[in-house]
């Protein structure tokens, strides 16, 4: 990788620069090199003024995958909740895609960024956008699997646990769910498992968020069902 070029071409070429910079991350992380993510990743920083207008969201996982590499596990975890909040002002040959089996967040031009495997662990819920279903309801999926854990969790944040129960939502319209968790107001959060043996959390959307933030709330249920796997209080199998 010629840096001086590379520099002169992120002015004059800025969508060339950014694939050569993507594949450098890309090839790096595939071999496992931490010092060369390092490397390209303050090269990426060091010319975040020509990539910031169409590219800007190559600077996010740039800095979420150094700090991965000098393991700075939170750090990156916050980078890439940055890159999925700017998932809005992504231009056409830069965007971020939902995570599904595999790690692919970020794709610049046709160069596609993966997620170190911990890394999607931990924000896997993050990067998954509600998705359609009957009604006014919304799936979001997630990769909790054990019924038990996850209404041990919910009952520790305080919530009311219902089982084999219908979600409220609006104009009231109800769906059915495996549990049901009882929120404050006119609508409900609920949880259903799939084909793929995991628990997709089931609500109406729109009315959640008059009260709560989906993502936080998800991700706080989440949080809590992890510790309890990781003080082996319950067996997740």
């Amino acid at each position: 990788m010629d840096i001086k070029l590379l520099k002169k071409m992120a002015y004059e070429r800025t969508s060339q620069a950014a694939r050569i910079l993507a594949t450098e991350l890309k090839t790096a992380l595939a071999n496992n090199d931490l010092t060369e993510l390092v490397k390209v990743a303050q090269v990426v920083k060091e010319l975040a003024t020509p990539l910031k207008s169409e590219f800007e969201p190559l600077l996010f996982y740039a800095r979420a995958i150094a700090k991965w590499a000098d393991d700075d596990i939170s750090g990156a975890i916050d980078e890439f909740k940055s890159l999925k909040n700017s998932g809005r002002r992504f231009k056409p040959g830069c965007y971020a895609i939902a995570l599904s089996k595999r790690y692919g967040c970020l794709k610049i031009t046709d160069v596609m960024l993966d997620m170190p495997a911990e890394i999607f662990e931990r924000v896997s819920e993050i990067f998954q956008p509600p998705t359609s279903t009957s009604g006014h309801f919304s799936i979001v999926h997630t990769r909790l699997k054990n019924a038990d854990i996850l209404k041990t969790s919910l009952k520790k944040l305080g919530f009311v646990v219902k089982k084999n129960a219908e979600i409220r939502g609006s104009m009231g319209k109800k769906v059915p769910a495996d549990i049901v968790v009882i929120l404050n107001g006119d609508y409900d959060l609920g949880w259903k498992l799939n084909a793929n043996n995991t628990f997709d959390a089931i609500c109406d959307f729109a009315g959640i968020s008059e009260l709560y933030n989906l993502t936080e709330l998800i991700n706080s249920i989440v949080a809590q069902y992890d510790k309890i796997v990781a003080k082996g209080n319950l067996s997740e199998d």
